[in-house]
């Protein structure tokens, strides 16, 4: 793979590629005219800060979708065994640089399933330490680290929980901002005094 196929390749795999292909779709779709109301206006199309938030709102839902994906993949390997035919009397340390070699052959998509790469890190261990004697605790290590790594897919949608309340909170105080610069210095000195008192509340 060249340096720039693999350089595309890593930037369609990013959620903000396609959250920002599809948020210039919907907006423009509302420039045309498709799917407008006073309801979609006024919570994703009346300020700048409702943007940047549908912005974020389609990064995460893009990640999720993205995840649900690979996820859904990774049952295409249940139905098979890599291993291929497996002796009547269990198979041998020694056999671990031959499957090695089978799983190498096998198409990268194949290859970085959860059960795959499981499989290639414990026979790259067996093969390096030559006994079984350890396996056990080798696979819950493998276990823990598969768990951070799952754990550690899901980073941008939780950014993304966390920063869209501080987004909505700029668009709050921008607003109010905005809705006291309009108001003339007489109707701010008769409204304050019960803008007050509501807030006070």
């Amino acid at each position: 793979m060249s340096q720039v196929s693999g350089l595309a390749n890593w930037f369609l795999r990013l959620p903000l590629t396609w959250a920002t292909l599809a948020t210039l779709a919907f907006y423009a779709a509302l420039q045309a005219g498709v799917g407008t109301s006073p309801f979609v206006s006024r919570y994703f199309d009346s300020h700048l800060v409702e943007r940047v938030a549908t912005l974020l709102f389609a990064v995460g839902a893009v990640a999720l979708v993205m995840r649900l994906t690979g996820l859904l993949g990774q049952f295409s390997v249940l139905g098979s065994d890599p291993r291929g035919r497996k002796p009547s009397g269990g198979q041998p340390v020694a056999d671990c640089g031959t499957l090695l070699e089978r799983l190498a052959t096998l198409p990268s998509h194949v290859r970085s399933t959860y059960l795959i790469s499981r499989l290639d890190a414990a026979l790259t261990y067996l093969r390096e330490v030559d006994s079984a004697d350890a396996i056990e605790d080798q696979l819950d290590r493998l276990h823990e680290e598969a768990l951070d790594r799952m754990h550690g897919g899901y980073a941008t949608p939780r950014l993304m929980r966390a920063t869209l309340p501080i987004v909505g909170m700029l668009g709050t105080v921008s607003g109010i901002t905005m809705a006291v610069g309009q108001l003339s210095p007489e109707a701010l000195e008769e409204s304050l005094p019960s803008v007050m008192d509501a807030l006070s509340v």
